[in-house]
């Protein structure tokens, strides 16, 4: 693997990005067990199997990364997926189209019970993630991409499928408060990140507002550590972006990648933030190391971890 220490370098973002302080004691690594792929995303901590996986969206693969042994794995080719999730027993995938579990480790595929509202033709699925209940909720998005009208939707409480947010251009990085009662989540094409009240019992939200605007680049995948701050990953502009609670942005972390698409807290002792990137539009980022790698950032100060969620189990209400 290569270890690029810590990283203090600025990267050109703007007037208004420079001034934010990068974070101290940050030491970034790039797995090179990890194939390069072309559209990484979805990184998820498993911890009944006690490891990292996630997708390469547009290269149709599902990947694994065993950090004991420090080996990496295709384990299904040829397939596209837009997010995990882990369960008891693997992990919730969907496709385009539909919700599927995938086994592990046998990788027995099955198509879940779940009518989604809206016709397959003009939308599809993107990012999801597990509700600190242990439900779901997941996003779609217009196959024309710059069109308004994917939804969020909550799955697996009382009412079934719990439409919360429309319309949505661009659904990515939904996340939660250590206390479970406030959503984020990003609008990436509209530069905007949002915020609203959770109600866990029956999985609805409150009047969202504007968490946050994004001058420059794109607000991506994102998680929450045990202090209640959110790390978006800034598409194209090769950072993550650390905000308060509050939506204030404290710091940044530059990598050395441009296109970062998304990162989520692992490791036994959730000290790991793993960040996946592509390899599109571009090959090459502004530090001469190939987009689409896996990183891994450890934090010098040992008060940030991830925040823990539990495994997803929607098929109880």
């Amino acid at each position: 693997f290569v270890n690029f220490g810590l990283i203090s370098s600025k990267i050109n973002m703007g007037s208004s990005f420079n001034k934010v302080p990068n974070m101290d004691g940050v030491e970034i690594t790039v797995l090179d067990e990890c194939p390069k792929c072309v559209w990484g995303e979805a990184p998820v901590w498993h911890p009944v199997f006690n490891a990292f996986y996630y997708l390469d969206i547009f290269g149709k693969k599902l990947l694994k990364w065993d950090p004991a042994k420090r080996k990496s794995d295709i384990l299904i080719s040829g397939e596209l997926f837009t997010s995990l999730v882990p369960t008891e027993t693997g992990l919730i995938a969907p496709s385009e189209t539909e919700i599927i579990h995938i086994e592990l480790p046998s990788l027995k595929r099955t198509v879940m019970d779940i009518a989604w509202p809206q016709p397959s033709k003009t939308v599809k699925f993107n990012d999801a993630k597990v509700t600190p209940e242990g439900k779901y909720v997941i996003g779609s998005m217009d196959r024309k991409f710059w069109k308004s009208s994917g939804i969020m939707a909550a799955i697996g409480y009382r009412e079934g499928l719990n439409r919360l947010v429309e319309p949505v251009q661009c659904f990515n990085g939904p996340n939660w408060n250590p206390e479970g009662t406030k959503i984020r989540w990003s609008d990436t094409t509209n530069k905007k990140i949002f915020v609203a009240d959770w109600n866990g019992e029956n999985g609805t939200i409150g009047e969202p507002s504007v968490f946050a605007k994004i001058s420059s680049g794109y607000p991506d995948g994102a998680t929450t550590d045990a202090n209640d701050f959110v790390y978006s990953c800034n598409f194209s502009g090769g950072c993550i972006l650390r905000f308060t609670s509050k939506g204030e942005l404290e710091s940044k972390i530059p990598l050395p990648t441009k296109y970062v698409t998304s990162c989520y807290f692992g490791g036994e002792d959730l000290r790991t933030l793993f960040v996946t990137t592509c390899s599109r539009p571009t090959p090459i980022t502004p530090f001469g190391k190939p987009n689409g790698m896996v990183l891994a950032i450890k934090f010098a100060d040992q008060s940030i971890k991830g925040n823990p969620l539990p495994l997803c189990d929607i098929q109880k209400s």
